[in-house]
């Protein structure tokens, strides 16, 4: 058995570790303040996520943008590259009549 003596110095040294109503008070204001953070962060957090939507759609509309214009430039281009065959097809027609013209010309001097 332990005398009273052993048992009032465990119950002292207890009494450290006992907290006060001061100390639960300040953890109290402590959480509360936490609490007050962790709101403030949820509020900042909801504004990114507002923020991130709108640059999303940002960026879908600016892309459908570009791929409109992509689509126009190749449209003009394929136009641009018909007119392009077009013309040299003539101007290859208009070569190989004036050849065939030189050569009847030579045949005709010739004959």
């Amino acid at each position: 058995m332990t005398t009273t003596e052993e048992r009032v110095s465990h119950l002292e040294g207890a009494y450290e570790h006992l907290a006060t109503k001061a100390d639960v008070e300040e953890v109290k204001v402590q959480v509360a303040d936490v609490k007050v953070e962790l709101a403030q962060v949820k509020v900042e957090l909801g504004q990114v996520k507002v923020e991130l939507a709108e640059t999303r759609a940002e960026l879908k509309s600016e892309l459908a943008e570009f791929r409109a214009e992509i689509r126009a430039e190749m449209a003009d281009l394929r136009v641009k590259m018909a007119d392009f065959k077009a013309e040299v097809t003539w101007r290859v027609a208009g070569l190989q009549l004036a050849g065939l013209a030189a050569v009847a010309a030579i045949m005709g001097f010739m004959g």
